[in-house]
This record gives structure tokens, C-alpha cells and sequence, in this order.
């Protein structure tokens, strides 16, 4: 992945630990994120070791009321097939491109 690829994919992330899960979910090496962001190997290592943070970041909005899907009490929200693929990514750690999504209509 080239930087300028990088620079849009981590565009508008708040923290470093952000964009070292986004920069993983999208399959970049450990080791080329540490030079990407310029911070130590062990920085991103320890980042993505560790359990996401449960709770959303500043800028991630909250569900609204309409998105709360009734009786089940989870949050539904439109997302794109990239979105989507890169949180499955990230929920399991696996690449982007090992992630298939079957639309049955």
C-alpha cells in the first residue's frame, strides 16, 4: 500500500491507535505502520493486542433512535461493502480481501 493510500485511509481518524487498526484491517504490516506513523514497532504491537476499546471514539456518532433496531436492542446502520468488510476484518484479523459478502434478495 503506498503512502498517499494510507494518507485517505486513516483521513479524519482522531488517534494513532485508530489508524493502526484501520492501517491492520486493511492488511498493512506491522512493521510498515510503525514507519507510516513514525512510532516504534512495539506502539502498533501493543495497539493491536489489545482488546478494541468498547466504547465509540469522539468522532464515531452515536446510534440514533431510528437506527435501534425495535425489540432487539442492537444498533443497525447503513454501511458500504467496504465498510463492512473492514470491520469484519478487524473483528476477526484477517485481510479485507479474505472477506466475502453474499447479498441474497
Amino acid at each position: 500500500m503506498t503512502t498517499d493510500e494510507m494518507d485517505l485511509a486513516v483521513a479524519g481518524l482522531g488517534t494513532k491507535s485508530d489508524k493502526i487498526r484501520k492501517l491492520a484491517a486493511l492488511g498493512v504490516s506491522r512493521s510498515e505502520t510503525a514507519k507510516y506513523l513514525m512510532i516504534r514497532y512495539q506502539h502498533v504491537r501493543n495497539v493491536l493486542i489489545a482488546p478494541a476499546p468498547s466504547k465509540p471514539s469522539v468522532d464515531q456518532p452515536s446510534a440514533s433512535k431510528d437506527e435501534v433496531q425495535k425489540g432487539a436492542g442492537i444498533s443497525v446502520e447503513a454501511l458500504s461493502i467496504d465498510q463492512a468488510k473492514l470491520g469484519l476484518a478487524a473483528q476477526f484479523g484477517v485481510s479485507p480481501n479474505a472477506i466475502e459478502i453474499i447479498i441474497r434478495g
